[in-house]
Order: C-alpha cells, then sequence, then structure tokens
C-alpha cells in the first residue's frame, strides 16, 4: 500500500519499509533506512535521525487523535499504536534492533491498515513531483556553490533552499502540512534577511530560487484539483 494522505498511511508506509530490518541492523540502521537518513550512517551522526523520530512520534500523536473523534473504541487501536510509540521513543540507538522488533507484529501493521481505511483523506500531493523538484534543487546548489556570491546572499539563498528541502525530506512523515509550513518559514526567512541582501548579485539568484517556490504552490494547486 503506498500513499501519504493520511497519517495512518503515511505511518504504514514507514512500518512496511522497516520490514526490511534485518537481525544484524541495529535500531539506528533499522530506522535509518525506514525514515530516509540512510546517508547519515557512515558519520555516525544520530541528530537527523532523532529529528525524525520526533516527527513520526507527533505523527502517531495525530492518529491517536484523529481516531478519538471515531465511534470506535480505543482498546482497537490504542495499544497498537502504543507498541509502535515504544519503538519510536528508544533511548539507546545503538542496541539491537532484534530487541524492540517484537513490538512491530502482524496485528500491528493490520491495525495501522485498518487506521488508513477509516480516516478521511487529505489532499493527496504527489511525491515524484517533489522528487523531481528536490533533484532541481540539488543541480543548482552545484551550480552556486562555484560562483562567489556574498555571504549575506549565499546565507539567504541556502537558507530557503533548506527550507523547501526539508519540507520535502519530512513529507513521507507529515504529509502535505509539511510544505505548507515552508512558505510561513520561508517568508519569516526572508523577512530576517532581506536587509543584508547585496542587491545586485541577488538579482541574479533570487528569480531561480523564486521558480521553486513556485514549483512547490503548483504542487499543491494540483492536489486540491486532483
Amino acid at each position: 500500500m503506498e500513499g501519504f494522505n493520511n497519517s495512518a498511511k503515511r505511518i504504514l508506509n514507514i512500518l512496511n519499509k522497516l520490514q526490511n530490518a534485518t537481525s544484524s541492523d541495529s535500531a539506528f540502521i533499522a530506522w535509518s533506512k525506514a525514515l530516509d537518513t540512510i546517508e547519515q550512517i557512515p558519520k555516525k551522526d544520530p541528530h537527523e535521525l532523532q529529528r525524525k523520530l520526533g516527527l513520526l512520534k507527533n505523527e502517531l500523536d495525530l492518529l491517536e487523535i484523529s481516531m478519538s473523534s471515531t465511534e470506535l473504541s480505543k482498546s482497537l487501536y490504542l495499544p497498537y499504536i502504543e507498541r509502535i510509540k515504544a519503538t519510536v521513543s528508544i533511548t539507546n540507538l545503538d542496541s539491537p534492533w532484534t530487541n524492540y522488533v517484537g513490538q512491530l507484529g502482524p496485528d500491528v501493521m493490520l491495525c495501522i491498515m485498518f487506521c488508513s481505511e477509516i480516516l478521511p483523506s487529505d489532499p493527496n500531493v504527489k511525491f515524484d513531483e517533489l522528487n523531481e523538484l528536490l533533484n532541481k534543487i540539488k543541480s543548482f546548489r552545484e551550480e552556486i556553490s562555484s560562483n562567489n556570491l556574498p555571504l549575506s546572499t549565499n546565507q539567504f539563498v541556502n537558507s530557503q533552499l533548506d527550507i523547501i528541502e526539508n519540507a520535502i525530506l519530512d513529507f513521507p512523515i507529515k504529509g502535505g502540512i509539511a510544505v505548507k509550513q515552508a512558505f510561513t518559514a520561508g517568508l519569516s526567512d526572508l523577512s530576517d534577511k532581506e536587509d543584508s541582501l547585496v542587491k545586485d548579485e541577488a538579482i541574479s539568484v533570487i528569480p531561480k530560487v523564486g521558480t521553486f517556490w513556485k514549483d512547490l504552490k503548483e504542487t499543491l494547486k494540483k492536489c486540491r484539483m486532483g
């Protein structure tokens, strides 16, 4: 089952990825694979993984709240959500994944699949379009890395790109709200930095950043129409 348009579907996608963890994996490796932070593994840097685990915990809380608004008894879903939370809230990421995998049995998967069918759907953003935008941003970063932009302009452009990238990378966990929140963060960042921009140099690069925001907006617009 592939879908991102309600919290249960997003959580189910992640649980399905966890099924690929092996008995030799640590909790760090298993979660890194499932949450697409595998590039952090060589550096053994837990910060990005911990941030995403925090997002997943929030999404589990949202799922619990959403299910409580239905007429179903809490006994049908809450124990299973709590078992997932137990694997998300681990403190020792170096411990073997086998210590936790028993919490995520077929009964948990079936429960979350059940929840995914019951909950209403959000507008469905097309993830492949977001990935295409992510690739464009990566190419643009490489392009401007060789330019001698003034420090203030360079900081502004990269902070704007960071906001868009993080929204796309967080989308599999948070869904469309990650994209919507990016617009607020982007405007706040612009307000903070606009006075320090070197305008003559910024003219050549800032319109390109604007096209990325436009693409992001168009993706949201199409999902509302679709």
